[in-house]
C-alpha cells in the first residue's frame, strides 16, 4: 500500500484554499495556523496503512492559536502521489493519550 504512505506523507498544512485555487486538494497559497503541527496518526512515512482508515490526526502545539480558536474551520484534503485529492471533514478535538508528545502542551485534531 504505497500509495497511502504517499497519500498520508502528503498530510500537512502546506497550501490552504482559496479563490485561487484550481481544483480541489491542489492549493496555491501556504496556510498559517499559527502554531506548529505533526501527524499523530497514522505517523509520518508510515507503511501498510489501510486503505480504510477512517481518519487522521494531527498533533498541534498548545492552544494559544489560530488553529486551536478555528478548528471546525479546517478541512483536510491529502493528495495521492497521483495527484489525487482525498478530502475529508472539518476538524475537530480529540484525545490520544497514547499518540506522540512532541510538544510540551499537546493538542490533538481528527478529519
Amino acid at each position: 500500500m504505497a500509495w497511502v504512505a504517499a497519500l498520508i506523507g502528503a498530510l500537512g498544512f502546506a497550501g490552504c484554499s482559496s479563490g485561487g485555487a484550481t481544483t480541489p486538494g491542489h492549493y496555491q497559497y501556504p496556510c498559517n495556523t499559527g502554531t506548529q503541527q505533526q501527524l499523530a496518526n497514522p505517523t509520518p512515512n508510515q507503511t501498510g496503512v489501510s486503505t480504510t482508515l477512517g481518519s487522521v490526526t494531527v498533533v498541534a502545539f498548545g492552544n494559544n492559536n489560530l488553529l486551536y480558536t478555528t478548528y471546525a474551520q479546517w478541512i483536510v484534503t491529502l493528495t495521492d502521489n497521483t495527484g489525487m485529492p482525498w478530502t475529508g471533514g472539518p476538524l475537530k478535538l480529540v484525545s490520544d493519550p497514547s499518540g506522540p508528545h512532541p510538544y510540551p502542551s499537546d493538542f490533538y485534531y481528527a478529519s
